[in-house]
């Protein structure tokens, strides 16, 4: 057995499965794998700054200073990317910027108003984002499985642990729903917990967050926003025809009771000269007070917003399957990696072209976004990428650093 573990996570094993070539350069290439050099990538940010918010929440900071330091940490992250526009796109740049932070806000307070107690109904919170690791030997070689848990709980009736992830989405369709129970994340951070915990999981709970579908509007308009009763509202200003402002979560609702002349079950549509808007902007106190309104008059509304699946359980057939597979793949990679790494000019490519293909069917270089591999595989960046926009891959695990 060779002295230095093989690292591997998920993200490399799904990084495989999507691009053999991908894999290789972003995680693989001179031992480490390069990443593109980003000022800025909103969906990663923002995603990560929710996941820090809950996480900031959860471990005992106020609310509050908890969304304060969201703000100045992705107002830091974004305000040298901002200045290095061109003037005429910073307009656009910023007002992506605005949409993003107040997602992060709205998400993260929603999720602690309505699904940190719907989660609490039933178990006790054990641990948050908290590293886990599980190794096997497998051909000779110790796999070390990394792993990052958003939430370990424990079953209030029975005291089983589970798993909890977050994940925002877009649209919570049925196929997204069902997804996870097929997903590699319900594989392979099982294993990596249940040997550190030393007893089985009850399942994997999937907490999805909803972002909202990216529209324009006015349609046609080029302005982008995130659809998301709690980040935009309907608005009618207060001019003297039509008397004080107004607000509305809903432009269109069916009424559950009957009242008045108003038979129950019927469908009403706001009135003329509303208009959608940011709630930020027009709404007094912001995001905050928007959804302290909103858990006082629609709360249902705000629930929508926040899903919690079933618990999911693999099989151990199903897991057994998976680990056979992949593990085993994981070893065959790390060793075609090291030969094509020590390797020079037409024979690297040899070695490429047989253990790291590129997968280009469906469009997959370019959605649901342009690879970040792209300019490696396609343009120019290959030749010297340290001076082509790339930097060598940061570690993601604190395993990985400690190794170095």
């Amino acid at each position: 057995m060779s002295g230095k573990p093989i690292f591997t996570d998920r993200t490399r094993i799904e990084t495989y499965e999507t691009c053999p070539r991908k894999r290789w350069w972003l995680f693989e290439v001179g031992g480490r794998g390069l990443e593109p050099v980003r000022l800025v990538a909103w969906p990663l940010l923002t995603g990560s700054l929710i996941h820090k918010g809950i996480e900031m929440v959860l471990k005992g900071t106020p609310l509050a200073p908890a969304i304060y330091h969201l703000q100045r940490e992705y107002e830091d992250a974004v305000r040298d990317y901002l200045d290095a526009l061109a003037e005429e796109a910073r307009p656009t740049e910023a007002a992506e910027f605005r949409e993003n932070l107040d997602l992060v806000e709205a998400l993260v307070r929603g999720w602690i108003a309505v699904g940190l107690p719907r989660l609490l109904a039933d178990y006790e919170i054990l641990a948050v984002e908290q590293e886990g690791q599980a190794t096997f030997l497998v051909d000779g070689c110790e796999i070390a499985l990394l792993t990052r848990s958003d939430l370990i709980v424990k079953r209030l009736t029975d005291g089983v642990p589970l798993l909890v992830n977050f994940k925002s989405v877009a649209d919570p369709s049925s196929n997204w729903r069902e997804q996870w129970r097929y997903d590699v994340q319900t594989f392979s951070e099982v294993l990596a917990v249940e040997q550190q915990l030393g007893e089985k999981l009850g399942g994997v709970i999937v907490e999805g967050l909803v972002k909202g579908k990216r529209l324009d509007y006015p349609q046609g308009s080029g302005q982008w926003y995130f659809n998301s009763p709690l980040t935009h509202c309907w608005y009618r200003s207060g001019e003297a025809e039509l008397g004080t402002p107004e607000w509305a979560p809903r432009y269109e609702w069916v009424c559950a009771e009957p009242h008045g002349r108003c038979p129950g079950g019927a469908t009403h549509r706001l009135g003329k000269g509303f208009r959608k808007v940011r709630v930020s902007e027009a709404y007094p106190g912001g995001v905050e007070a928007w959804l302290a309104y909103l858990l006082g008059t629609d709360r249902e509304l705000v629930e929508q917003q926040f899903l919690q699946l079933p618990p999911i359980l693999r099989s151990d057939y199903d897991i057994d399957e998976w680990r056979t597979s992949a593990l085993p793949r994981e070893v065959e990679i790390h060793r075609a990696a090291a030969l094509a790494d020590a390797a020079e000019g037409v024979e690297r490519l040899r070695l490429l072209r047989r253990s790291f293909p590129k997968h280009t069917a469906h469009g997959n270089c370019l959605r649901p976004s342009k690879c970040a591999a792209f300019e490696l595989c396609w343009g120019t960046a290959a030749e010297e990428p340290l001076l082509s926009g790339f930097q060598w891959r940061v570690p993601n695990h604190p395993a990985e650093v400690s190794e170095r």
